[in-house]
């Protein structure tokens, strides 16, 4: 599967990953997913990292299962329940595109020849996933290709480095919405983000809050301003390529 295969592709604005390594006020279980609804079939998203650190076995990364969004349909063509996972949806968020594997979910992949991988990257390798069956991501970042039904999830850091990923996530362009291209499009004026979908599940942010107060630290633009090119607004989705 090829990316250049698809000719232009939209870009998320998403977040980064910052985690800190030797936490003790945290808990942490692992939560292999897929970051697309079942209801979605085949590719409709590729997942990125761009890693900033040198990651081995102890310091978290990439868990995956490599190839396994070719098995999306064939899973979720028998009705699934998702694990009663602390991240799992809220009922009123059934369309959310993410999907917590159970344990025997997790089983059937394997029993198909399939195993979880952890992969080491360096500064700057560019990790993209489709958000389809079994991605893990323990914390790291790598060069692998896939879409949004792979399965997955994020392994807590063992080691002294702290975890610095960008997320970069992109879709072609057919698959937009004319109201989502334009609810897009506000939020980049208004310097807000979205989720790893490019193209869907496109909300405004109010302000954050702090113990029930609007955060005095907040701000509403970025400390450096975007250089703003025609290349740039294309790859949002603001302007038509």
């Amino acid at each position: 599967m090829s990316l250049l295969s698809y000719g232009e592709l939209l870009c998320s604005f998403d977040g980064k990953n910052i985690t800190l390594s030797r936490q003790k006020d945290l808990t942490w279980s692992p939560w292999p997913h897929c970051d697309q609804n079942e209801n979605r079939k085949g590719m409709q998203c590729f997942q990125g990292l761009l890693n900033y650190q040198p990651y081995s076995t102890k310091d978290g990364g990439l868990i995956l299962m490599k190839g396994s969004s070719k098995l999306f349909d064939e899973l979720f063509a028998k009705k699934r329940e998702q694990d009663e996972h602390e991240d799992k949806p809220p009922p009123e968020e059934e369309t959310r595109d993410l999907f917590i594997f159970k344990e025997e979910d997790v089983k059937w992949f394997e029993s198909r020849g399939y195993t979880l991988q952890k992969i080491n990257i360096g500064p700057g390798d560019l990790v993209s996933t489709s958000c389809s069956p079994a991605q893990i991501f323990t914390h790291m970042l790598c060069r692998y290709l896939g879409t949004a039904e792979r399965c997955k999830y994020a392994a807590h850091p063992q080691g002294d480095l702290i975890r610095h990923v960008q997320y970069v996530c992109m879709t072609p362009p057919k698959f937009a919405k004319e109201q989502d291209i334009k609810l897009k499009s506000e939020l980049f004026h208004d310097s807000q983000g979205t989720t790893h979908w490019p193209h869907y599940n496109i909300h405004k942010a109010g302000p954050p809050l702090r113990n029930g107060k609007l955060c005095p630290k907040n701000r509403t633009e970025p400390l450096e301003k975007l250089i703003i090119t025609d290349r740039i607004l294309q790859l949002a989705g603001v302007k038509a390529c």
